[in-house]
């Protein structure tokens, strides 16, 4: 690489993280660990839900000093939690960048001291909208080839304009993804105003089997009723523990994605006929859809 180039590189990547630096914050955690946060405005940062212990308060170190944290909320379908400072930053919400596959991102983590760390990768893969296996609507599917430490989990991710492509975090093996800048924003205001995630709920604990050739099951899976909630929508309208779904308004449901495609937030209060298997016979049922308790 010609040296020129390499120094205007290396001067623009250290420049964006310079820029940066303010959004990264240290949350204290027990026995001397800390793990990353984003400042996403003024007193509300984002971090892991997966990876941030069960507690209300955190101490939180930012570039300008030390903070209290109380959670606000946490959603572990789109995996973020959402902390409130004890003082503003003064930081408005960043603005959306964009990562295409081939490209360079930046994904930034903080160390103890809120100190900013940097790790450069290349965009491995970006996709369409997906569902996380808890019913988490994804924007987009990101994925970036780089290696990061457990710490940094949390910390933006910037693109080759020093917009923030979202919030990183720990994948399947390891992987290290993105949870876009639009869903971040969607959990944030959800989460900010009390209300929540709103989620459709079923109201039983599924097990995903095998099932042979049968009407609706078009994969060959479908999901069997373990158990149901009382007074849940699934128990209001005759499912029986040992029931096997296998779809959903004529929907195969064989992949958990499909089932929680069903479950958004407008599937709240709508009616659904449910195909199900009991006793090796198709049969049809009606349910309601509710709305996931706590959400």
């Amino acid at each position: 690489m010609n040296p020129s180039l390499f120094t205007q590189l290396s001067d623009s990547l250290a420049d964006e993280v310079a820029a940066m630096a303010p959004r990264v914050a240290a949350i204290g955690l027990r026995h001397g660990r800390h793990l990353t946060a984003t400042v996403w405005k003024d007193d509300l940062i984002v971090a892991s839900e997966q990876a941030l212990p069960q507690r209300d308060t955190f101490p939180v170190r930012l570039k300008d000093g030390d903070a209290e944290a109380a959670v606000v909320g946490r959603d572990n379908a789109s995996n973020i939690a959402l902390l409130r400072l004890d003082a503003g930053t003064g930081l408005e919400t960043p603005p959306a960048g964009t990562l295409r596959t081939g490209g360079l991102a930046l994904a930034l983590g903080a160390r103890r001291d809120a100190g900013a760390t940097a790790c450069l990768g290349v965009v491995n893969s970006v996709g369409p909208a997906w569902r996380s296996q808890r019913g988490g609507k994804i924007d987009a599917y990101i994925k970036l080839d780089l290696g990061m430490a457990a710490h940094e989990e949390g910390g933006p991710a910037l693109d080759g304009k020093g917009g923030v492509a979202g919030m990183t975090t720990f994948g399947p093996n390891g992987q290290v993804l993105v949870i876009p800048h639009a869903t971040v924003e969607r959990v944030v205001a959800g989460l900010s105003d009390g209300k929540g995630v709103r989620r459709g709920w079923l109201g039983a604990a599924l097990q995903p089997v095998a099932v042979p050739e049968a009407g609706e099951s078009q994969t060959g899976r479908g999901f069997m009723i373990m158990s149901t909630a009382a007074g849940g929508p699934a128990e209001a309208a005759g499912l029986l523990p040992g029931d096997i779904v296998v779809a959903v308004d004529g929907r195969a449901v064989g992949h958990m994605g499909a089932l929680v495609a069903e479950l958004d937030a407008d599937s709240i209060g709508k009616a659904v006929a449910v195909s199900v298997l009991r006793g090796g016979a198709l049969q049809a049922l009606n349910i309601t859809i509710g709305e996931h308790p706590g959400q």
